[in-house]
């Protein structure tokens, strides 16, 4: 699998670091809403393995990784290859050793994958593992997002988890005029925040993986979601078929 695989991501994606999300159990639940797409990543990732497994076993969810490197990398329906494109590590930065070593992986496994330029915008802990430089205003952010397509990048994700910024709406805007590019953004959304997102012309919003972590009931905090943005879409599209 060398050649990046064409595909249509959902409004909205929740992202589960499985390392606080384990048990098969929350995965039905998920299910069980109404899910068929889930994002499983982590700065650690150690339970990577056993968490798709028993996904794969127990439900019929499509399971999207985010790898932190090339033991992360597992059979399953989607990998994004990133390249963090802030970053001063020689294992995470567009070509470094960990970059390389995770597309090596994807192609030995024929996994079907699409490439994605990282931007990692809070102060997280993916930030401190990565080694990334924030950047410094939204106008050289801006640069960052049109210097990506010109490389060829037709996916770009910014990470603003852990940062203090209110979400930029005009910002957004600004990036979908000025590129052609397909905008995901992970956030410590809200249902509201989300789709004021999607609104504003991102084409998919992720939530960060400590929402959930930190949520009283995490099952009720992805209904809320689901019922908000991914079930509207799809009585949208119903509509629209008919």
């Amino acid at each position: 699998m060398l050649n990046p695989t064409t595909v249509q991501l959902p409004k909205y994606l929740p992202l589960f670091d499985p390392d606080s999300f384990g048990e098969v159990s929350f995965y039905k639940e998920i299910e069980k809403i109404g899910y068929k797409q889930i994002l499983l990543g982590g700065t650690g990732n150690g339970a990577m393995k056993r968490a798709i497994e028993a996904i794969h076993l127990h439900t019929n969810l499509s399971v999207t990784i985010i790898p932190s490197g090339p033991g992360d990398i597992f059979p399953t329906e989607l990998v994004f290859l990133v390249a963090i494109m802030n970053s001063n590590s020689h294992y995470f930065r567009p070509f470094g050793s960990g970059s390389v070593a995770c597309g090596v992986e994807i192609a030995q496994q024929g996994i079907p994958f699409i490439p994605v330029a990282y931007l990692i915008l809070g102060d997280s802990t993916a930030r401190w593992y990565t080694d990334a430089d924030l950047i410094p205003n939204n106008k050289i952010l801006l640069s960052y997002c049109q210097h990506t397509q010109m490389l060829g990048y037709k996916w770009l994700l910014l990470d603003y988890e852990g940062s203090s910024s209110i979400m930029n709406v005009e910002l957004i805007k600004k990036i979908k005029k000025y590129t052609q590019i397909n905008l995901m953004i992970i956030n410590e959304f809200t249902p509201e925040t989300a789709l004021q997102a999607i609104d504003a012309g991102v084409d998919t919003a992720i939530t960060a993986s400590d929402i959930y972590e930190e949520a009283q009931n995490p099952i009720q905090l992805a209904r809320e979601f689901y019922d908000n943005l991914i079930a509207v879409e799809t009585k949208s599209t119903l509509v629209t078929c008919m």
